[in-house]
């Protein structure tokens, strides 16, 4: 089981992450399972895999980032 410290810093380097607009950063696992409404086929047909959530999910946010850029997976 993880230590309350261990936790700490998982939350902190994701939530930077998303900050910096980072993906490489934020701790996904490979094998990540990510359900939400706005993902393609909505929350019941998840997303599998990191490389699929940045192709599928982050690099379509884009756009609406007015401009930002998010660093390649």
């Amino acid at each position: 089981m993880p230590t309350r410290e261990q936790l700490k810093k998982v939350s902190e380097s994701y939530f930077q992450g998303l900050r910096d607009k980072n993906f490489p950063a934020i701790p996904f696992s490979d094998d990540i399972i990510f359900r939400a409404p706005l993902t393609p086929g909505g929350s019941g047909n998840p997303i599998k895999g990191k490389k699929d959530l940045f192709e599928k999910w982050w690099r379509p946010l884009e756009p609406a980032l007015d401009g930002a850029e998010i660093k390649k997976y």
